[in-house]
């Protein structure tokens, strides 16, 4: 088995402007159980999240459902150079049979980008034990790493328009993070996607200085 080209970046590639992005598209998030859904279809958060990790939620990993399918979650990167940050110009680089594994164990579902990019969410945190509103914005981000072009973070700003730092102590942003976990997540959690728009080219590319110069000679 090989790992598949299409998820790689390639050096005419350019990070995606997620304002670009149809309203149609959607992300993807792997767990690693498939027991992740109840009766009702609604996602079992304590399994696809569990509590542990709950200020994961700021700066949640996805990646750009369309040309990354979902039997792509199942690909487990093993050499961990391969999931540094990808820089425009760069070229691809070779994945090996022994750079990554399969993780037939896994699940996923589905965030609809709409759903979440630029959605306000409120809060009422306590600081100093004084209690005020939290207005918090949603937004997704591009961020390509070296084994895959199509992976996206969630991420949350506060009243100021600062990122959330999930690494921070303050209770409140854990109180945030599980409250988004047990209340947003279930809510907006999908299992099935049917009809997507996928990613037009001219986003995600860049015009290569070799094709313009022969297309001035024709």
């Amino acid at each position: 088995m090989s790992y598949p080209e299409r998820l790689l970046p390639k050096s005419n590639y350019t990070y995606i402007n997620v304002s670009e992005l149809s309203e149609n598209s959607y992300l993807l998030r792997h767990t690693n159980s498939q027991d992740i859904w109840d009766s009702l279809d609604k996602l079992k958060v304590d399994v696809a999240m569990p509590y542990e990790i709950r200020r994961d939620f700021f700066g949640l990993s996805c990646n750009l459902f369309g040309i990354f399918i979902y039997d792509d979650i199942y690909l487990r990167v093993t050499t961990k150079k391969l999931e540094a940050n990808w820089e425009e110009g760069e070229s691809p680089l070779k994945i090996n049979t022994s750079d990554f594994t399969t993780a037939p164990q896994r699940g996923g579902f589905f965030i609809k980008l709409s759903s979440f990019h630029g959605k306000e969410f409120p809060f009422k945190r306590t600081v100093d034990n004084k209690e005020s509103e939290f207005q918090s914005t949603a937004s997704f981000h591009h961020k390509p790493i070296l084994c895959n072009f199509w992976h996206f973070e969630l991420h949350f700003k506060d009243n100021n328009g600062d990122f959330i730092n999930r690494n921070k102590g303050n209770k409140w942003i854990k109180n945030f993070a599980e409250s988004l976990r047990k209340s947003v997540l279930k809510k907006f959690a999908i299992k099935e996607v049917d009809d997507f728009d996928l990613p037009s080219d001219s986003i995600y590319t860049t015009i290569k200085v070799e094709g313009l110069k022969d297309s001035l000679e024709d």
